[in-house]
């Protein structure tokens, strides 16, 4: 689970690999309002996805606080941007759980 603001998000723990702090990023020409940038991590190529603007709310400024939760979709890895990893759990009422697909593909 992750929070954006003070909304409760969940994903499939399949896909993720780590979380890692949130660092500057290569920016990238012509990508989508929610592509931040890349970051090299670990020998591969990362795109750093701001989640906020994936799902449509506010961006926000990032602070030494936010994570970015690594993920591997498709054969390609994926930094997704958020306020604060809140725990490894089974996903209970009043959390919404995050469609990557339609996420990730929202980002071209």
């Amino acid at each position: 689970m992750f929070r954006l603001d003070d909304r409760d998000f969940g994903l499939p723990i399949a896909p993720v690999v780590e979380i890692v702090r949130h660092q500057a990023v290569t920016p990238v020409p012509l990508a989508g309002p929610a592509v931040e940038g890349i970051v090299a991590l670990r020998g591969r190529m990362v795109t750093i996805v701001d989640t906020r603007r994936g799902i449509g709310m506010s961006p926000r400024l990032r602070d030494s606080k936010a994570q970015v939760v690594v993920i591997d979709w498709a054969g390609e890895r994926f930094g997704l941007v958020v306020d604060a990893v809140i725990r490894v759990t089974r996903l209970g009422e009043g959390v919404t759980v995050l469609d990557l697909g339609m996420l990730l593909r929202s980002l071209s």
